[in-house]
């Protein structure tokens, strides 16, 4: 066996162990606002009932709630186009096999009151961001000035004044 049949042999292994193993998901949404809120929470129970028909498991969410969004979207519903300003957003992470997604994706896109939606794979428990630590090191000594190590002389007076008129006559 060749080593390029090898690496096909671990490609498939690897693709069927995936299919083996449920996959952990996050799924976020926006429900436009033609509803109230009352509603958007009803539909994410509806989808979190849909996720457990396709024997998934909820595993953490956030509620919907009303953000306004940075641009306007629109959603042509009825041969008709609505502008959104403001929409429900939630998210709901749940664990699901890789071929049941795609039933999900499909029922998240014939919804008429999802404006849009993402579905991305993720780890069980996200780690933490680690903290940047900047270590800043600021030397602070003491700073003293030069101990002068001779004995202070009492200062002449004459032969200070003398030093000084050589100096400037020079």
């Amino acid at each position: 066996m060749s080593a390029m049949e090898k690496e096909v042999d671990k490609q498939e292994i690897s693709l069927d162990s995936l299919l083996d193993k449920p996959q952990l998901y996050e799924v976020s949404y926006l429900f436009t606002s033609n509803i109230s809120e009352e509603d958007a929470q009803k539909e994410v129970e509806i989808l979190k009932e849909r996720i457990t028909q396709e024997e998934g498991t909820i595993l953490d969410g956030v509620l919907p709630k009303v953000i306004t969004l940075a641009y306007p979207m629109s959603k042509m519903v009825a041969n008709k186009r609505k502008i959104h300003d403001t929409a429900y957003f939630g998210w709901i992470k749940i664990e699901l096999f890789q071929d049941k997604i795609d039933i999900v994706k499909s029922y998240l896109d014939a919804h008429t009151n999802v404006l849009r939606h993402l579905i991305i794979k993720t780890v069980k428990e996200a780690p933490a961001p680690k903290k940047r630590t900047t270590i800043k090191k600021i030397l602070t000594r003491d700073v003293k000035p030069a101990e002068i190590q001779e004995e202070k002389k009492p200062v002449d007076d004459e032969k200070l004044d003398k030093e000084l008129e050589e100096l400037l006559t020079a």
